[in-house]
């Protein structure tokens, strides 16, 4: 059986079931998860540059490819017009 779910939020979303299923899942059912994930990951990085770890083992080589990739997440986000924190 072949369903077609519409919903109107301030956009449409159109999904042809069981084609269009991981693309459903993701946009209706997992994209928080994936926020989540990625405010872990720049929640961790930042504590991190800022307060180092306990263990010592971040050298400045190290330092600055974790601030090179912090850059890199917020800058991925950004290119697509979202927020991460908002």
């Amino acid at each position: 059986m072949r369903a077609i779910l519409t919903f109107r939020f301030p956009h449409w979303l159109r999904f042809r079931l069981p084609e269009d299923d991981r693309e459903y899942q993701d946009a209706v059912n997992d994209g928080w998860k994936w926020r989540a994930a990625l405010q872990d990951l720049d929640n961790w990085l930042r504590t991190t540059l800022k307060y180092g770890d306990d263990a010592g083992k971040w050298g400045d080589e190290s330092v600055e490819a974790l601030s090179a990739a912090r850059g890199a997440l917020h800058d991925k986000i950004a290119e697509r017009g979202l927020d991460l924190w908002d």
